[in-house]
């Protein structure tokens, strides 16, 4: 209940800057992650759908959105924002990362491998943190053999 009672009042502060600033994205993620704290999905939802419609390009946006994105499993989205990370710093390999397992959710195995592919020869270490996604990749390349 308090928790809440906090989160109501940064709601109520961000909602202002919002008014203030109509043009920024990133506030909208923010509003979300708080509405979705509170169990309003629904009106988190809606502050993302804004927040990506105002989205330019901006890294420290795309990062916020894609915990948003992966939180309530929207690996549409997900991706999107993950891809703008890494357009932005190509070398963020916890991002590459989730792209690839994202992708691979996706459906997108060819997209998917050529992300593992890359963390193969920059960052492999990496791969060995989920060992149920490396087990579904390496099966699906091996098929492709």
């Amino acid at each position: 209940p308090q928790k809440t009672a906090r989160y109501q009042d940064a709601i109520g502060i961000l909602e202002e800057y919002v008014r203030l600033v109509p043009n920024l994205s990133e506030p909208h993620y923010v509003l979300a992650d708080l509405y979705y704290a509170i169990g309003d999905h629904a009106q988190a939802k809606e502050e993302a759908v804004k927040g990506r419609a105002l989205y330019k390009n901006h890294i420290a946006t795309a990062k916020r959105a894609v915990l948003y994105y992966e939180r309530v499993e929207d690996w549409k989205n997900a991706a999107f924002f993950l891809e703008s990370v890494l357009q932005d710093d190509p070398s963020q390999d916890a991002y590459r990362f989730d792209l690839a397992k994202v992708l691979y959710l996706l459906g997108d195995r060819p997209g998917s491998l050529r992300e593992v592919e890359e963390l193969r020869k920059r960052n492999p270490g990496i791969l060995t943190t989920d060992a149920a996604f490396l087990a579904a990749i390496t099966e699906y390349e091996q098929s492709l053999k």
